[in-house]
């Protein structure tokens, strides 16, 4: 992912603030937030770590303004991949929204990696921040479209009755587990291939199964 963040200020003092983004995305993915510094980040876009500081006031500033632009192109991917009308059944539905989510995934691993590490760097001040409120808007906002679409599909018959009752649990289940395995795959796909001989292949067969428990 290129971040290319649009601020009222001058065109050098735009580029170099998304030179800093940008270094600081790969090396957190690379390092690890917590491991990382801001003089990693200073000699990485070849300026003095005082320059850093006017644009932002630590390493924290930083990683928020990439949670939440990370963010918003979560959000930029939900408005593009509407659901074609032709798709007359919520589970056909479903199912299209769960393989787009999952191409979406797969066609960016370092997306998917620095979540990894901004999940585990802001864990215990999520929902503290602008971004951790801002992740919970944007789970509502695709819950409420995922659990539409769930309702849609038991009324017409493509999907159990038995999941009416916990639509927003089926959303939570089947897009985290999707989410997850996704991560841990991206993060050691080479380990887990050694160990088991899994493949990234397998968050595919992922979705089958929860399309299959779905299906009426």
């Amino acid at each position: 992912m290129i971040f290319d963040v649009t601020y009222d200020e001058s065109k050098t003092k735009q580029n170099q603030r998304n030179n800093i983004l940008n270094q600081a995305f790969r090396l957190f993915i690379e390092k690890g937030i917590q491991n990382a510094t801001l003089q990693d980040i200073a000699e990485a876009c070849s300026i003095q770590r005082r320059t850093v500081y006017l644009y932002y006031k630590n390493k924290e500033d930083v990683a928020l303004e990439l949670v939440r632009n990370v963010i918003l192109e979560f959000k930029r991917v939900s408005v593009s991949s509407k659901i074609p009308d032709y798709l007359d059944t919520g589970y056909a539905r479903i199912e299209y929204m769960l393989y787009t989510y999952l191409e979406y995934l797969l066609n960016n691993e370092d997306v998917v990696l620095f979540t990894v590490q901004a999940d585990y760097f802001f864990h215990k001040s999520y929902g503290e921040t602008n971004a951790g409120n801002a992740f919970i808007s944007v789970y509502q906002e695709h819950g409420q479209i995922f659990q539409n679409e769930l309702q849609r599909g038991i009324k017409d018959g493509s999907i159990k009755k038995q999941y009416s009752q916990n639509l927003e649990a089926v959303f939570f289940v089947s897009l985290s587990a999707v989410m997850a395995l996704a991560q841990r795959f991206l993060f050691r796909e080479e380990i887990i291939r050694m160990e088991s001989g899994h493949d990234r292949k397998s968050i595919s067969l992922l979705v089958e199964v929860i399309l299959s428990g779905l299906k009426a």
